[in-house]
């Protein structure tokens, strides 16, 4: 069965999946892209943590994560996460 994929993500310099924030997900091929904020935050604000994990099929294990803009700040807007830059 494995890891909860929630264990496997690392955490941010912002205590990530520790804190009390608002989560979104989106699953799109290959890719799932997880977003962080605190409760009540609009998708359009600039104040997500957005990672993006890359697997080697859709629904196995993480291959690779990155973060936006290479970072686990919350400084992105999840409407744009599709069109960000990771590493």
């Amino acid at each position: 069965m494995g890891i909860p994929l929630f264990q496997q993500l690392p955490s941010s310099d912002n205590e990530m999946y520790d804190g009390p924030y608002a989560k979104q997900w989106d699953y799109v091929d290959n890719l799932i892209y997880v977003g962080t904020a605190p409760p009540g935050t609009p998708t359009s604000a600039a104040t997500w943590a957005i990672c993006r994990m890359t697997c080697s099929t859709a629904g196995a294990a993480p291959t690779a994560i990155e973060w936006a803009n290479g970072n686990a700040r919350h400084q992105n807007i999840w409407d744009n996460h599709a069109s960000l830059t990771y590493s």
